[in-house]
C-alpha cells in the first residue's frame, strides 16, 4: 500500500468546486479512498510554513499514484489545483 499526503496553500479557491465535484470519483477508480482532509493543521516539532490544508490518501501501490497523476482526464483539474495553490504532494509506500 502507499499514502498520499498532499499539503496545501491556498491563492484562491475558485477551482474548489469542480475539483471536489470530480476528482473522489477518479481516485476511486485508481484504488485510492481518502482518509483525511482537514485545514486543522498545528506543528508539533521543526520549522518552515504550514499548509492551509492537509489531503491524505491511500493507495494499493505508489504506481496507482504515479497512474492517477498522469491520467489525462486528471490533468485540467490538476492544472486548476496547480494554479490556485502551493501544493506540496509526497508519495510513501509501506
Amino acid at each position: 500500500p502507499a499514502l498520499m499526503i498532499v499539503n496545501l496553500t491556498f491563492h484562491s479557491l475558485d477551482w474548489a468546486k469542480d475539483y471536489l465535484a470530480n476528482v473522489p470519483d477518479m481516485v476511486r477508480a485508481h484504488g485510492g479512498e481518502y482518509v483525511a482532509r482537514s485545514s486543522a493543521v498545528e506543528r508539533i516539532e521543526g520549522e518552515g510554513g504550514l499548509p492551509d490544508q492537509v489531503v491524505i490518501l491511500s493507495f494499493p501501490s505508489l504506481d496507482a499514484i504515479r497512474t492517477f497523476m498522469a491520467q489525462p482526464e486528471y490533468a485540467p483539474y490538476r492544472d486548476a489545483r496547480i494554479a490556485a495553490t502551493n501544493s506540496d504532494i509526497l508519495a510513501i509506500a509501506f
